[in-house]
């Protein structure tokens, strides 16, 4: 269309270079079509304008949803993660308690209670660990997908 545009521009010049050449009626002919031709071109770019203006819109709509969708993903994994930290506290709270019981005066009976206690508890630190790792790397995912 923008080759058309350009001989049109050229038709027009070329016009308007020889319109001494030629009888009224003619002239009045051809710049009629010329400017039949112009307005066709116009509606065109206006349709083409249009269109391309509505595609921006419902790409950045698309986009804002999905910047909104990111985000409440990236709030729930902040609950997640201040829930996983939390745990993990409590469980090293716990370990710390059991390792004193451990190296205290027991008999053979409560110390392997409280050894088996403290390994659960251990593993339990471990496992939220682990867990907080994940979801902070989720939540970082989701930030640069919304910086993206």
């Amino acid at each position: 269309m923008k080759d058309k545009q350009r001989a049109l521009a050229e038709a027009g010049k070329r016009l308007s270079e020889n319109k001494h050449l030629m009888l009224k009626e003619h002239k009045q002919e051809c710049f009629d079509r010329f400017l039949e031709i112009r307005q066709t071109h116009e509606r065109f770019w206006a349709y083409y304008n249009e269109r391309k203006e509505r595609r921006l819109e419902e790409r950045r709509g698309r986009r804002e949803e999905f910047e909104q969708r990111v985000r409440a993903n990236i709030e729930k994994n902040q609950e997640k993660l201040e829930k996983a930290e939390s745990f993990r506290d409590q469980q090293q709270a716990r370990v710390n308690e059991l390792q004193e019981k451990v190296d205290g005066d027991n008999s053979a009976r409560w110390q392997a209670i409280f050894e088996q206690r403290l390994a659960e508890a251990e593993e339990k630190v471990r496992s939220a660990e682990n867990q907080i790792g994940r979801v902070r790397q989720w939540i970082r995912d989701d930030e640069d997908k919304v910086r993206g």
